[in-house]
């Protein structure tokens, strides 16, 4: 009897195998193991890689191929350009295409490959702020629910508020003040609300990982001398950068910084000692355009079909939350309970935002214990 393996198999069933592999790490592994593999690779290349590409982003995909489309508009993007995209991209279907180019396809797995990394980060910094939430407000939290696997739904939120905040980011960089206010909300207005807040989590996570990538440099600097190669770059920024009248403005700098780039901030966090500091302190003065200014400071009526508050009150209804991602997020219900869409919530944005409470499902949020917190505060 014939032995069949991997390697004899007909090249119609070696590219089902690798069209049904979930990352590149995998295929990469596979095809660096096999010739015979790598040989079928060569010639359905397009088509692997783009369907390795619709994989790793699921029901996000949409989101990924607009960030990748506007990564590859001629630099510097012009104002045309823009409007052009904001103005027509909730519409377009190119992404519906079976094979797209290859540099196309490329780009879009690099991209998921760093989403990926970026979802882990962000659920771990996340997590910390909610089991601190639970410690300092007494909250009766489940750990079992709170440490569980994130769901394919809250991986979904954070996936396509990572992309729509490096398509957003991308589109600023090279415009005015007054051209990226007006593209800001032309494009955030396309999205629902809670969507909308997804994209500020995002923003506070990246200003919160930077204000700890400087603490950590400033710790480094105060434990070394002052002739060490640390504080000559730290004296190169004009006023030092670790002057207090330099600290006032670093939230300036940061909001530009996290437009530089999903890649660079991943190198930012993952880097150690003098290498963190050049890229952070190189950096500080960027004149890319961040998008503080252009996420709104209060709830606007992004209208959907349906307004959960007719009747006034927070009721997490299954029709408003539920396991999809068109359905409202639960968290965001929670933290607006009891108000119109279009009411102010800024004080309540930014100690929300710390715990991704719009990405949580309802098994999740009921596990912080917020729900909890407040049944007793209103019995």
């Amino acid at each position: 009897m014939t032995t069949v393996t991997l390697e004899s198999l007909q090249p119609e069933l070696q590219t089902q195998i690798m069209r049904h592999l979930k990352s590149g790490q995998t295929l990469y592994s596979l095809l660096r193991a096999s010739p015979r593999f790598y040989q079928v690779f060569l010639t359905r290349k397009e088509f692997l890689l783009a369907e390795l590409a619709r994989k790793q982003f699921g029901a996000t995909f949409r989101d990924a191929w607009d960030a990748v489309k506007v990564s590859q508009f001629p630099r510097p993007i012009s104002t045309e350009t823009a409007d052009d995209f904001v103005g027509g991209f909730i519409h377009d279907d190119s992404h519906q295409q079976p094979i797209f180019p290859l540099s196309t396809s490329i780009a879009l797995c690099n991209l998921g490959a760093t989403v990926r990394w970026f979802v882990d980060d962000f659920w771990a910094d996340c997590l910390d702020n909610i089991k601190r939430l639970g410690r300092l407000a007494g909250l009766r939290q489940v750990p079992a629910v709170l440490d569980s696997p994130l769901s394919a739904i809250e991986i979904g939120r954070i996936q396509r508020a990572l992309c729509r905040f490096a398509t957003l980011a991308d589109l600023l960089k090279a415009l005015d003040k007054l051209s990226c206010w007006r593209l800001g909300q032309n494009f955030l207005t396309s999205f629902n609300v809670d969507e909308v807040e997804e994209i500020g989590c995002i923003r506070d996570y990246l200003m919160r990982r930077l204000w700890r990538v400087f603490e950590t440099i400033e710790d480094d600097a105060m434990q070394s001398d002052e002739s060490s190669p640390l504080w000559r770059m730290a004296r190169a920024v004009p006023g030092c950068w670790f002057s207090a009248s330099l600290k006032r403005s670093h939230p300036i700098h940061m909001d530009r910084m996290t437009n530089l780039g999903l890649p660079f901030l991943r190198e930012v966090f993952e880097s150690r000692g003098l290498k963190r500091a050049d890229l952070f302190m190189a950096n500080s003065n960027s004149r890319a355009r961040g998008i503080t200014t252009i996420l709104p400071s209060s709830n606007p009526g992004y209208a959907r079909d349906a307004d959960p508050f007719d009747e006034g009150v927070f009721v997490g209804r299954a029709d408003f939350a539920g396991d999809s991602l068109d359905d409202f997020s639960s968290g965001w219900l929670y933290a607006n309970r009891g108000k119109k869409a279009v009411q102010d919530n800024r004080e309540s944005r930014k100690g929300f935002r710390d715990w991704a409470y719009v990405m949580l499902d309802r098994d999740r949020l009921a596990a912080t214990g917020v729900l909890e917190k407040e049944s007793d505060a209103s019995s």
